[in-house]
């Protein structure tokens, strides 16, 4: 360990009994980026600039013991990378995780961190890009990252510290701790600090704008689960669906791929005429499987000899799962509510997907889910059979459930929210902090997204507009991008069907937010490119309704042909 650095960490932490550093590991430029538990080779990634590594924990009940504590919730991993003095571009970028973070190799100095939505490691964006980088596992690192037993107590009560890490904690201790280090080691504090975050990790970014106003200057935040104690266990509503209204007997190979492409056939025509592969106006698509004859079989009044056609009750069921769950699992006919509105409609407990998003992969029931189950209705048995806990284990007892029984859950669970240290983080009321701050937040989801609700992003950004004087005064600190046929978080289609929606990566996300950080140059559109280079087209910001860009004429496929309404 260079001299510089063993300053530096003694500088930022010599007196804190509360962190332990694990490990520090140095590359020099041209050095291979791979961890302890890999051989370098001809194809590993290189280090473009000198970077070092630092991996520490924060106990935050008291004095660190050497080793942390892998399940306990106490104890918050990090992983630093530190670009060479000469090379440091005077940023921060703290990185979150997703659903219940937990990355094991974030605390372990024989593994890097796994990369949060794009392809560079973090040791790549600080040797190549410049920034310090760093990344929290939220208290807890396991192997399966969707097994959070951990925060269900030996005795069956709730583990409080480890929820309220995990919430909102770890990201500021994130925080406080780059910025700690990085001043101690360059010897002057960061000029600009930002914070990104997609799908869980975006509903703490939402939660560190509104509690920790001053920790960071900039936000990007993806598909953000605002209401995680809400759409965790929604994420299980098609499996009820299928259990009630089908009688649990599954659908067959391809029947909702071809009825979701039916689905955006209905409605993708309306930026050029011509049929996109994928929505950008999700409230007016109104297409009822129920009265296409075309896909539904004899035996129900349609003209579909096809094995795939569907049954009545089959068609009856996928738009009760476009819809949502309800109170009591009765739906409206879509033509006069599509389970889209903003807000929901009073029996609505949870938007559904949106039409036209590839939804057979929904029919799996999530550990996240189950477990958010098991621990709101303090039942193992509930969980997947994954969970194994000294209360029990699991064994996915819901399958069964009726609507009415499966609707009481979800209330429970909402209302189990301040038991969970205020996980969700649907509180826009609290943004008006961030924007007397002058801080910048650039939020973006997927219209096509099968995790996390597109709906409940519309909602949230139309409700903090109420509180921060409009939309037009809303969009000087807080912007949205809904980017049509985006799946969740990674920069991949979501929508049913071949086409290829152009998406921006996650740099380009990045350095819009930057741009408007450090220059006020607000994004008022971005210049989106499908992933194999083929189509571009600009993506507006959301004016508070579903705008796509106006044809102007020429070529469909080039940005040049439309414009966007600022």
């Amino acid at each position: 360990m260079s001299l510089s650095i063993q300053q530096a960490l003694t500088k930022a932490f010599g007196n804190n009994k509360n962190i332990r550093v694990l490990h520090v590991q140095e590359y020099a430029a041209g050095d291979a980026l791979v961890p302890l538990s890999e051989e370098a080779n001809a194809s590993s990634r290189r280090a473009s600039h000198g970077v070092t590594l630092v991996k520490l924990f924060l106990r935050t009940t008291g004095p660190a013991p050497d080793l942390p504590l892998p399940d306990a919730g106490t104890d918050i991993g990090m992983e630093i990378w530190l670009p060479e003095p000469g090379f440091w571009n005077n940023r921060i970028r703290c990185q979150i995780q997703g659903a219940f973070m937990g990355d094991f190799r974030v605390a372990s100095p024989r593994h890097f961190s796994i990369p949060i939505c794009t392809d560079l490691l973090s040791g790549e964006i600080a040797s190549e890009l410049g920034y310090v980088v760093s990344t929290t596992d939220g208290g807890h690192s396991v192997e399966d990252m969707e097994d959070f037993s951990y925060l269900m107590n030996a005795d069956g009560s709730i583990n409080s510290e480890g929820w309220k890490n995990l919430a909102y904690e770890s990201a500021h201790v994130l925080g406080i701790t780059t910025k700690e280090l990085t001043e101690a080691y360059y010897g002057q504090p960061a000029a600009y600090s930002y914070l990104y975050g997609c799908s869980s990790g975006g509903r703490a970014a939402y939660h560190s704008a509104q509690q920790y106003p001053d920790d960071f200057d900039g936000l990007l935040i993806g598909a953000p689960s605002l209401t995680q104690s809400l759409m965790f266990p929604s994420l299980l509503h098609p499996i009820i669906v299928i259990q009630n209204e089908l009688g649990g007997e599954p659908f067959k190979e391809n029947q909702l791929e071809i009825v979701s492409q039916r689905a955006l056939a209905a409605g993708d025509t309306t930026v050029n005429g011509q049929h996109d592969g994928y929505l950008t106006d999700w409230e007016s698509n109104s297409y009822d499987p129920t009265q296409d004859l075309e896909i539904l079989d004899t035996s129900s009044g349609g003209t579909c000899t096809e094995p795939w056609a569907l049954s009545l009750a089959q068609a009856k069921a996928i738009n009760k799962i476009w819809y949502g769950p309800t109170l009591d699992g009765e739906i409206p006919e879509p033509s006069d509510d599509n389970g889209s509105s903003c807000p929901r409609s009073k029996n609505q407990l949870f938007w559904g997907k949106i039409r036209g998003t590839r939804i057979e992969y929904t029919t799996i029931a999530r550990g996240a889910a189950t477990g958010l189950l098991a621990l709101a209705l303090q039942d193992s048995s509930l969980a997947s059979p994954n969970w194994n806990h000294p209360t029990g284990v699991g064994r996915d007892n819901w399958r069964t459930w009726s609507y009415a029984q499966y609707a009481s859950a979800l209330v429970k669970c909402q209302s189990m929210n301040s038991h969970f240290a205020n996980m969700d983080a649907d509180e826009p009321q609290l943004l008006k902090r961030a924007q007397a701050n002058g801080t910048k937040i650039l939020t973006y989801h997927g219209l096509a997204d099968p995790i996390t609700n597109p709906q409940n992003s519309i909602n949230y950004y139309r409700t903090s507009a109420e509180h921060t004087g409009g939309l037009a005064k809303t969009r000087e600190f807080h912007r949205l991008f809904l980017i049509p046929g985006m799946g969740h978080c990674f920069r991949m289609a979501g929508c049913a069907g071949a086409a290829k929606p152009p998406i921006p990566t996650l740099e380009e996300l990045f350095t819009a937010l930057v741009t408007w950080t450090e220059e006020n140059k607000a994004p008022d559109s971005l210049i989106a490119q499908s992933v194999d280079g083929t189509i571009t087209r600009p993506i507006g910001m959301f004016l508070g309704r579903p705008m796509g860009p106006k044809y102007l004429g020429g070529d469909i496929h080039a940005a040049s042909s439309y414009e966007v309404a600022c």
